[in-house]
């Protein structure tokens, strides 16, 4: 009997410790959710008025395209991404370019922000076309009466593409803009193959079928330089052409001769920055200025 009693005082001493740790716990999770509340109200307070100070002044959008530009964004596997937060590996960064054009779009039609600010020193090189794509996208920007300023340190080609859509465009005194146009690089390794006792057969109907000279070649064929360099002078007439209308200037200022880039290069004493100035491709040198935040 005694043993009888003694197993019910233990279930219920057990059940006592249950409630009485219930009931520490919720009395601990109520004084930590009125914390909170009463820390909330106090931040969402002060995060008004600076709200109400920082509607006074003027804003603009900055627009960081660091990363590539991609019409779909990769899938990432969820532990690669895990494991590289973990460990602080960088993860690659894309665009979407939809998204860009949309964030254009609708800073265009908000009454907040009265600007656009390019910063595209971390953009990679892109095709004209995803290029072109946004570009229409800044013109309608622009149309609604908003300015328009590209910063960056060192422009490459398709940086100084969108940079042109600006109306001023700001360079690093010690940066510059590099335009070096388009062109085609082919691997050719006929002569591996021969090497490796690897024969190859081909067959081939036409002139312009340049697909299977990597196998045949160690170098591009005639007809093969002729196609390629129709369609690469139509890519490059076409970047030359926009970006000499955005910035009123001469479309041979692009595209210099070697002889009159050197001379250009020599007069501006081997500046790059200066050189960017003076052919009117860049508005103004300005050198980066930290400030800091207002609190």
């Amino acid at each position: 009997m005694k043993t009888l009693f003694r197993f019910i005082g233990k279930i219920v001493k057990g059940i006592w410790k249950i409630i009485t740790f219930t009931r520490i716990a919720l009395a601990n999770l109520l004084f930590i959710l009125a914390i909170a509340v009463i820390y909330f109200s106090f931040s969402q307070v002060d995060t008004k008025d600076q709200a109400s100070v920082a509607d006074k002044e003027p804003k603009a959008l900055v627009l960081n395209l660091s990363g590539k530009i991609v019409e779909g964004r990769s899938f990432v596997n969820p532990m690669d991404s895990l494991t590289g937060s973990l460990l602080g590996k960088d993860m690659p960064q894309e665009n979407v370019l939809y998204d860009i054009r949309e964030t254009i779009r609708h800073a265009a039609s908000d009454s907040n922000v009265s600007g656009l600010v390019l910063s595209l020193k971390r953009m990679p090189e892109t095709n004209l076309t995803k290029l072109r794509y946004i570009a229409k996208a800044l013109n309608e920007f622009k149309s609604s009466g908003k300015p328009i300023y590209a910063i960056g340190d060192f422009y490459n080609q398709s940086q100084y593409y969108l940079a042109s859509y600006a109306d001023k465009i700001y360079l690093s005194p010690d940066g510059g803009a590099l335009l070096k146009g388009y062109s085609s690089y082919t691997l050719y390794y006929k002569t591996l193959l021969d090497n490796l006792d690897v024969n190859t057969h081909v067959f081939k109907v036409g002139t312009y079928k340049s697909a299977v000279e990597p196998f045949t070649r160690n170098n591009m064929s005639k007809p093969a330089k002729e196609a390629a360099s129709v369609w690469l002078g139509q890519l490059w007439g076409a970047y030359v052409e926009d970006v000499a209308r955005n910035r009123h200037i001469d479309k041979a200022t692009l595209n210099p001769s070697m002889d009159g880039f050197i001379s250009e290069f020599e007069q501006a004493k081997g500046d790059l920055a200066q050189l960017a100035v003076k052919l009117k491709m860049v508005d103004e040198l300005a050198p980066h200025v930290n400030k800091r935040a207002r609190p």
